[in-house]
């Protein structure tokens, strides 16, 4: 919606758009079909799962999942950061 009403706010003739997940790119479609201008869609590609501790790690749930660990005081907050 941000992004449809982005294109609508401004007077452009096209778009060029990066999207970079599952979620963003259908967003950046849809926002561009509902105003109709011609666009070049560039999707970035899937997000490289990293590691902490020989540990597998992604974005979202581990990022919360680690900070209650600096809450409960198994992981320091010097160390959060380098995760």
């Amino acid at each position: 919606m941000a992004t449809e009403e982005m294109l609508r706010a401004n007077p452009v003739d096209g778009a060029v758009l990066l999207g970079g997940c599952d979620k963003t790119i259908p967003s950046l479609l849809m926002a561009v079909a509902s105003v109709d201008l011609p666009t070049i869609g560039v999707p970035g590609g899937p997000m490289i799962t990293g590691t902490f501790h020989s540990q597998a790690l992604g974005c979202g749930t581990d990022v919360w999942r680690l900070s209650e660990e600096v809450r409960g005081g198994t992981l320091t907050r010097e160390q959060f950061p380098e995760v």
